[in-house]
């Protein structure tokens, strides 16, 4: 195996294989790799050399051997050695956007954005309560704290009507208490908060993030079938998809090695 802190580009070195860590998802685009990890909780950016050489050796499979450009990935463990198997072309990891044109990124429309009815006449103290557990959670354990609700497992469900009524009044909850608290709740313990509720209360949500490169910008959001809860139908047009909650049962890549 190639120690992680002795990487060079000799053969002898290059022809052992490498994959991608178990913590990091990973969004390429056109010039650049954006890599999300849960273990250490940031973003990563890495440049156009080194996403050319990460799409042609991991997606368009043509280097049998590791490019010396991707020494940056090894240095950071986004990938690392494994045994001599070449690589599949199929990474659960990897979302591939370099085909993909977003629409343009207005900062004062996002900003300005009313995505439901605030009110501060009447404390929820439910949905108060855990805003500041997500917060905490976020807190202590970054965004690997996200990986636990996996375990809410997602009960029969109720009439779609039914539901439609209630995830109306649940969101306008969230965001009147989300104005009772103490920290800045951004979209992430919003909606970390809202997946919560909306598992324990037999609707399969998922917590999305999306990404985008020039500029860079993060987002996190939740789905219900597919479908933007709470917030702009059209955020795939501006945002590429890096990590999604898995729907229970269904663990896919969600293990981080500790």
């Amino acid at each position: 195996m190639v120690p992680l802190d002795r990487f060079d580009s000799s053969d002898s070195q290059r022809n052992n294989r490498m994959t991608v860590s178990s913590h990091c998802r990973i969004a390429l685009f056109n010039h650049m790799i954006v890599v999300l990890d849960l273990k250490r909780s940031c973003y990563l950016l890495y440049d156009d050399a080194c996403a050319k050489s990460f799409a042609s050796y991991y997606l368009d499979l043509r280097h049998h051997n590791i490019p010396a450009s991707l020494q940056p990935l090894i240095t950071d463990k986004i990938i690392h050695p494994r045994s001599s198997q070449p690589p599949s072309g199929k990474h659960e990891q990897i979302s591939d956007y370099r085909t993909m044109t977003f629409e343009t990124f207005d900062t004062g429309a996002w900003g300005s954005r009313t995505l439901g009815r605030r009110s501060v006449s009447r404390f929820e103290t439910i949905p108060f309560l855990q805003i500041i557990k997500s917060v905490a959670m976020l807190k202590a354990f970054g965004f690997s704290a996200l990986l636990s609700l996996e375990r809410l497992r997602p009960l029969p469900r109720n009439s779609l009507a039914a539901r439609e009524i209630d995830l109306r009044k649940v969101l306008e909850r969230y965001l009147s208490a989300s104005m009772w608290s103490p920290f800045p709740v951004t979209c992430l313990p919003l909606s970390f908060s809202l997946t919560t509720h909306l598992r324990h209360a037999n609707i399969p949500a998922q917590l999305v993030i999306g990404v985008r490169p020039t500029p860079f910008v993060a987002h996190a959001w939740v789905e219900i079938d597919k479908r933007v809860y709470g917030d702009e139908q059209n955020l795939k047009k501006s945002y590429g998809e890096i990590f999604r909650t898995p729907r229970y049962g269904q663990t896919g890549q969600s293990r981080v090695d500790t």
